[in-house]
């Protein structure tokens, strides 16, 4: 039997009442030409509601041109369904057709990938899409300036929060103690009291994500009944991190301990937004160190992809990296202390009256993070009582509260050199004194194109200044002269 009597035999209208017809179906495919998988699942949905009996028809137009996809199972199972119900006697067509929004011919897929989210929004919704940025809302720097919603935080406690991602639960517990200090010292706070600081303080939780917070940090920031919060102290926060952070051996806790004086950390915005305001926090209160990003990894518990995203998207007008080189002025000297990634340059060096170009070499080396606009709080406080029992709980004794990382880098001069004088000093009193530097670089200033240039200098007696290195034009020129001079 060939195709068109096949279809004239299964088209053959039953005895009930039913305006769907072959020429409907033909209508329907023609509508959804581009996009077979659409077409098939649009198909088998007319046939179920509209025109059972043509299920054979239909799955046979189908699988000869719909292409091997999981649309295409759920269209056959589809009719399936209607090979059944065209056997039930009962069966009646639905009342309400298809709309003809619906029959309309979609985008084909060429049209659908060069339409703008904008557009595909609002095709779908059927309202313009609106995109809010938090940064561009809220800007951390304008936060900092005007020192709006700018509260009280440890910033080796915050630091501690990042590395074991309770951020959330530190920020409600921040707002909290700020809410118990000028409303109720008893540390008690009630629930609504808690939302409405939160809003005030630029904070948008709902009332159930508050709910989730609040259950997320039940015995370590505070203790909930009913709708009552008591918030616990500053010494219990700390502790319990603390032992959280030494069990799971993150954080260096050996070397960077809560404890420390409190700096004004605005808490509005996205939690990214806080998590990057408390590690601005940190380099604040550590005076704009100089430290590795591989470091930096370790101490927060973020990859560098993550802390390059905070630096330049969340700390735009805050933080401010500068890149460091050191210059090496003696190589016989210091070859065991020379990377493997070093470059050579050439300097202009004067000796007495004369001058003459030798070569050094330098490299890149940590960066230094300075800060600006993040003020720390003008009072200790129980930064002293919460050192003292952070100590007692990672088991270290006041013997060994001095122990520390060596020094690297050294500005001004006279540090080293006060450093080296210890021995000799030591020396004169009959005291046993031992300086070991492995490793020390002297700060030599800024270059011409702002980087900070640092010396590798043992001694405390610097060979090299900042802007010595020459550029590749004045290079060949004294090179050129050199040459002239030796030739005559």
């Amino acid at each position: 039997m060939g195709m068109d009597a096949l279809l004239g035999h299964l088209t053959q209208k039953p005895s009930i009442t039913n305006t769907s017809s072959a020429q409907d179906f033909d209508r329907l495919w023609e509508r959804w030409e581009g996009d077979p998988e659409g077409r098939a699942s649009a198909a088998s949905r007319w046939c179920l509601e509209q025109a059972p009996w043509m299920a054979d028809v239909v799955e046979a137009r189908v699988l000869a041109e719909t292409p091997e996809c999981p649309r295409r199972h759920i269209a056959v199972a589809r009719l399936a369904l209607a090979r059944g119900a065209a056997a039930d006697p009962t069966w009646r067509p639905k009342v309400a057709q298809l709309e003809p929004q619906r029959l309309t011919r979609p985008p084909a897929p060429q049209e659908r990938l060069s339409e703008t989210i904008e557009a595909f929004y609002e095709r779908i919704y059927r309202v313009p899409l609106q995109i809010i940025d938090e940064r561009q809302k809220r800007p951390l720097h304008a936060l900092i300036e005007s020192q709006e919603g700018c509260l009280r935080v440890d910033p080796e406690l915050g630091r501690l929060a990042i590395v074991l991602h309770e951020v959330a639960p530190l920020r409600l517990w921040v707002v909290g103690r700020e809410l118990v200090r000028t409303t109720n010292p008893s540390g008690k706070v009630s629930r609504q009291d808690l939302r409405q600081a939160l809003e005030q303080y630029g904070v948008k939780y709902t009332p159930r994500h508050i709910r989730r917070v609040l259950a997320e940090g039940e015995g370590t920031y505070w203790n909930c009944d009913g709708e009552r919060v008591f918030l616990r102290s500053w010494e219990h926060v700390a502790t319990q991190l603390t032992r959280r952070a030494t069990k799971d051996h993150v954080g260096d806790i050996p070397h960077n301990r809560p404890g420390r004086q409190d700096m004004l950390v605005p808490v509005a915005g996205s939690l990214e937004q806080w998590e990057a305001a408390l590690y601005a926090a940190w380099f604040s209160n550590r005076n704009c160190p100089t430290i590795a990003r591989e470091t930096l990894e370790k101490l927060f518990g973020r990859d560098q992809t993550t802390l390059r995203r905070w630096e330049a998207q969340r700390l735009e007008g805050v933080l401010t990296v500068q890149r460091n080189y050191a210059q090496c002025p003696d190589v016989a000297r210091y070859y065991d202390l020379i990377p493997s990634h070093v470059v050579g340059y050439w300097a202009l060096v004067r000796e007495g009256k004369r001058s003459k170009l030798v070569q050094r070499l330098r490299w890149q080396i940590a960066n230094t993070y300075q800060v600006s606009g993040i003020r720390q709080h003008v009072h200790k406080g129980k930064a002293k009582k919460v050192r003292k029992v952070v100590n007692r709980t990672a088991d270290m004794p006041v013997d060994s509260m001095h122990d520390g990382w060596h020094r690297l880098y050294f500005d001004p001069l006279w540090k080293l050199r006060s450093l080296l004088r210890k021995p000799r000093r030591a020396a004169r009193l009959d005291i046993d004194v031992e300086v070991q530097l492995p490793l020390a670089y002297v700060w030599r200033g800024v270059d011409r194109y702002r980087n900070g240039v640092f010396e590798v200098n043992l001694d405390g007696h610097p060979y090299t200044h900042a802007d010595e290195r020459l550029g590749p034009d004045r290079r060949h020129y004294l090179q050129r002269m050199v040459v002239e001079r030796i030739a005559l």
